[in-house]
């Protein structure tokens, strides 16, 4: 019991005016972060009201330094906002869009990690109309991917038809879990709504994390850095040259990866040799793929077929 968190929807705490049940607290916001701490309330999910109130704290730097301070002071957390505008404004409008997108930005700047749609009233989804919502909602989740924030869909649809509706949406933001003997994972992301870092591996183990790019690689170690090492914990040809948040740049001569590749061929069929990554990983690499694939389309675990695929 003790790992259970319990929060409430802002505006609860405070007397609401008659027939009004979703209600921002106008000039008694701020007390009801003491009420919530108090009665063991572990976060107050924000609210953007039906009409946009300009008056509330999560539209202004001010406001959002006043609710980080509240939360802190009573120990509460910042975890979820609904945005109750999408109910009397329909999510086909520019203008609520571009409100979706504003709401984002401020939720990045506190903190929040859940996003709350309610698809009731002008922006109702219906089995009838789910194709409909696949551009607006596709414009709002890849930004919200990009925060690092969920977002939660409030509907109508049985699980079923909200399920067809994730389908259709096929939002290109994966990622996929392999695990492995002795505790290793490998977690890959495709995140096409962020362009930054581009294409890298990171190994992460406990001498350090490798991460490598398209035409470098980067060593940072677990510990103290000794910029007197030529060689860290090891990793040979490490340059001595330390820059904050990546590590130490590994010395390496390495051509564009396609020309690598095919000069590695080349020297393997002069040389005789076998290649570092032949056929056999090869194949083992498209295995992975198709795992991950099926798990992705499945919704389940997926494992290795060691009688009907072994190399």
């Amino acid at each position: 019991m003790n790992n259970l968190k319990f929060g409430i929807i802002q505006g609860r705490l405070t007397e609401s005016p008659a027939n009004c049940l979703q209600w921002f607290p106008q000039d008694k916001w701020e007390d009801e972060f003491e009420k919530a701490s108090l009665l063991g309330i572990s976060f107050i999910e924000l609210i953007a009201e039906i009409n946009h109130n300009p008056n509330n704290p999560i539209w202004t730097d001010t406001g959002i330094s006043q609710i980080k301070k509240l939360s802190l002071d009573n120990k509460l957390t910042i975890h979820t906002l609904c945005n109750d505008y999408i109910i009397e404004n329909s999510i086909h409008d520019e203008k609520t869009i571009k409100q979706n997108l504003d709401l984002l930005d401020q939720c990045k700047k506190l903190g929040v990690k859940k996003y709350i749609m309610p698809f009731f009233n002008k922006s109702e989804i219906n089995p009838n109309n789910l194709t409909d919502f696949i551009e607006p909602l596709t414009i709002i989740s890849n930004v919200a991917s990009k925060y690092d924030i969920e977002i939660s869909l409030e509907t109508i649809l049985t699980g079923k038809e909200l399920l067809d509706l994730l389908n259709m949406l096929n939002l290109d933001n994966i990622k996929v879990v392999y695990e492995y003997d002795k505790g290793v994972k490998a977690s890959y992301t495709c995140l096409t709504s962020n362009a930054m870092e581009g294409y890298r591996i990171m190994v992460m183990g406990d001498k350090g994390t490798l991460t490598i790019y398209q035409d470098q690689a980067w060593f940072y170690p677990e510990g103290k850095y000794n910029a007197s090492y030529g060689e860290v914990d090891g990793v040979s040809g490490a340059t001595v040259g330390w820059t904050k948040g990546k590590g130490v740049r590994l010395d390496l001569k390495h051509l564009d990866p396609t020309a690598q590749a095919l000069t590695d061929f080349k020297d393997s069929i002069l040389n005789n040799t076998n290649p570092l990554s032949g056929i056999i990983t090869g194949a083992k690499a498209a295995y992975a793929v198709e795992m991950g694939i099926k798990a992705m389309d499945t919704n389940k675990v997926t494992y290795w077929d060691n009688i009907n695929y072994k190399l």
